[in-house]
């Protein structure tokens, strides 16, 4: 388990990276990391899993399905790659609707990205591409 902290416009907030280890994060954010970080920064927002929607109802049944560790887990993550998977995102916000999901990556990146030295880069209604109505 890895741990990234950021601070931006004085918001600061930390994402759980927590691939491969489900079985264990729960008991980790129960024991130690969330009452440490609800003692010493209460404001504090922890979000788990912080990866892409294929798997994020998978973690939000194993995260949130103990009371103990749910109390200290405010949402999770979610890389907005990896085809569409709009029925995992719902599936994961109807196991807990209290918590938050995050869209922390996304792009529509073409599969070449454009050289700085060219004026094709993609216009900021590019961003349409990554809406999803469902």
């Amino acid at each position: 388990m890895s741990f990234h902290w950021s601070s931006r416009g004085g918001v600061s907030r930390l994402f759980a990276l927590t691939r491969g280890r489900r079985g264990r994060t729960g008991l980790h954010v129960k024991n130690h990391l969330g009452p440490t970080l609800r003692r010493e920064h209460p404001s504090l927002k922890l979000l788990g899993f912080d990866h892409n929607k294929d798997t994020v109802a998978q973690w939000a049944r194993e995260l949130y399905s103990h009371p103990e560790s749910a109390q200290y887990v405010d949402g999770l993550g979610v890389h907005w790659y990896m085809g569409t998977f709009f029925d995992n995102l719902q599936e994961a916000h109807d196991v807990d609707p209290s918590k938050l999901l995050v869209a922390t990556e996304a792009c529509d990146c073409p599969v070449s990205p454009p050289s700085r030295d060219r004026d094709d880069l993609p216009s900021p209604s590019a961003g349409g591409a990554l809406l999803h109505h469902p």
